[in-house]
């Protein structure tokens, strides 16, 4: 997603929205039925490679399988202020709403927990 540097909090913000779905650390914002819900989440590999990762380590011999392989393709936890500014999201998504839109139609098919009706925001 084009974000614009514009609207957010800071520029560490702006760096992190905009590596949603790629490998390493990002900020994927959802909504959900409780809500918008921010979420920092990190990738041991972007989104579009998931599938196969996870078919490499499902071709894991039986031996290595049977014992546990404990790897986590990725995380996420949600989040109510920028991690580097202090800002609240729920403030700075009032402040800008045509963003916080856009930026979770764009970003909700990046969110790791069971796929239900969005909210409305």
């Amino acid at each position: 997603m084009d974000v614009p540097r514009d609207p957010f909090c800071c520029q560490d913000m702006w760096e992190m929205v905009s590596s949603a779905g790629r490998s390493g650390l990002s900020i994927v914002w959802t909504s959900r039925e409780s809500g918008l819900t921010p979420l920092l989440q990190s990738r041991a590999c972007g989104h579009e490679n998931i599938a196969r990762f996870d078919a490499i380590l499902k071709g894991l011999p039986p031996e290595v399988r049977a014992e546990g392989f404990p790897v986590r393709i990725a995380e996420q936890i949600p989040i109510r202020s920028c991690p580097f500014c202090g800002m609240r999201l729920d403030v700075w998504a009032g402040q800008h709403p045509d963003t916080t839109r856009a930026m979770v139609q764009e970003q909700n098919r990046f969110d790791l927990r069971p796929q239900r009706a969005p909210s409305p925001i």
